[in-house]
């Protein structure tokens, strides 16, 4: 499960910089046929952020936690 966890924190890590560059394209170029959707650019570069540091931190918790076994 924490190889899972890490996977998916990769690929928001990846998200991050891949919208990070789109923001900043589309902030410096004025005629961007992208500047119509700054908003949906901007919601899931910080929506990335945020699942990064909640992704790692369910992949450092998870193996302290030791399944219950009844």
């Amino acid at each position: 499960m924490q190889a899972a966890y890490f996977i998916l924190a990769a690929f928001h890590v990846v998200a991050v910089v891949v919208t990070g560059i789109l923001w900043t394209v589309v902030d410096l170029t004025h005629k961007s046929s992208l500047r119509s959707n700054i908003r949906d650019i901007r919601a899931v570069h910080f929506g990335s952020i945020y699942l990064v540091a909640w992704l790692l931190g369910l992949a450092m918790w998870a193996p302290a936690r030791p399944l219950k076994q009844e």
